[in-house]
């Protein structure tokens, strides 16, 4: 998830003006499909959430170790700077937007409840009451400042490989004290784990390659996920801190996101999925707290109306079209932001030429 001008939004975790990468855009759209399927939970299988959650947030870390670079930068200062503007003022007007757009959709005109949601987004402390689900920005954020140093200092990658293990280890340990902590910052070594794999990887992922041996890669990717998915029992969830086994963890997040990474090469090229990938960051922002809960809400009234029975086959097409509502609403939503509010994407207005 990552990349400039915000984390979520573009191939570079560094520069706006980096090449863009298609099947990394690619790769960014699958991911925020899989999180904006798994959101519509009570459509869904716990076989099929389960097999989502074992990869889909590592991905997004996975794609921004793969394009980060500590060298575009002259001073470590620059760098926070640049984080800063690419996704921690993103993070408070995203969720300030959200809240307006809650409250307006929802009717919910309560001052009492408006003070809670706008501390809630202050204080960042997840797990609790009024805090929108945005925790995945600020823990990015807070993880890249200390992974700056790692992709700066420490080339070897055996001990870039020992730094990644230990470092889903620990996460493990955290989780069984801590759970929800400020701005995320319990999920810090997760991340960084995974930023340590894109960099490890980046060689191998953006080797010319034959289609048929991507075509390998990805059958194997997925029979290993699989095969993880199905010994680690239980759902993986980092917003909650549910962490079952962290080995098979490590397996299926980096077989599960190799099987991503090389279908988007293998696919290379496709514009809809390319401009959803550029801007997965309003779509990440929007989906679970407003876009989704409106796409139950028809739902609910389409089955009142003409009295549907939820069968299962029924329910994936709830799925479905949960999906496509709040892909195409989010559509119109990034149009509206890209050209009125750019600053909420890390961007800035774009100056008007005057003839002379």
């Amino acid at each position: 998830m990552a990349f400039s001008p915000t984390t979520l939004n573009d191939n570079s975790i560094n520069s706006t003006k980096s090449k863009r990468i298609s099947f990394v855009d690619i790769a960014k759209a699958f991911a925020i499909i899989f999180v904006i399927i798994e959101h519509c939970k009570q459509n869904n299988t716990m076989e099929v959430r389960t097999w989502i959650c074992s990869f889909h947030m590592p991905l997004f870390w996975i794609l921004s170790g793969l394009t980060f670079s500590s060298k575009k930068y002259k001073t470590y200062f620059s760098f926070v700077k640049s984080r800063v503007k690419a996704l921690l003022i993103p993070y408070y007007i995203l969720s300030l937007m959200l809240l307006a757009s809650c409250t307006v959709v929802f009717l919910s005109f309560d001052p009492a409840y408006i003070v809670q949601r706008i501390e809630s987004i202050f204080i960042a402390k997840r797990l609790s009451d009024y805090y929108y689900s945005m925790w995945f920005i600020p823990s990015l954020f807070f993880s890249v400042l200390i992974y700056y140093f790692i992709d700066k200092k420490i080339k070897n990658k055996y001990v870039l490989f020992g730094i990644s293990i230990s470092m889903t280890a620990l996460q493990y340990f955290i989780f069984k004290n801590i759970k929800g902590f400020y701005y995320s910052i319990d999920t810090i070594p997760v991340v960084i784990s995974f930023l340590i794999v894109g960099k490890l990887l980046k060689d191998f992922i953006f080797s010319e390659m034959s289609k048929k041996k991507i075509a390998v890669i990805c059958l194997v990717s997925l029979i290993i996920n699989l095969i993880s998915c199905y010994f680690n029992t239980g759902l993986i969830s980092y917003y909650d801190g549910e962490i079952q086994n962290p080995v098979l963890l490590y397996i299926s997040s980096v077989s599960g996101s190799l099987f991503v990474i090389f279908v988007s090469k293998l696919i290379n090229k496709f514009s809809i999925l390319e401009y959803l990938g550029k801007y997965t960051l309003i779509i990440y922002a929007f989906q679970n707290s407003l876009l989704i809960p409106v796409s139950n809400i028809i739902i609910r009234k389409l089955q009142t109306c003409f009295s549907i029975e939820p069968t299962e086959f029924i329910k994936i097409i709830y799925v479905v079209f949960s999906l496509i509502f709040t892909l195409a609403t989010s559509t119109i939503m990034i149009e509206i932001i890209k050209r009125f509010f750019p600053f909420a994407i890390g961007g800035s207005y774009k100056k008007k030429k005057v003839n002379s």
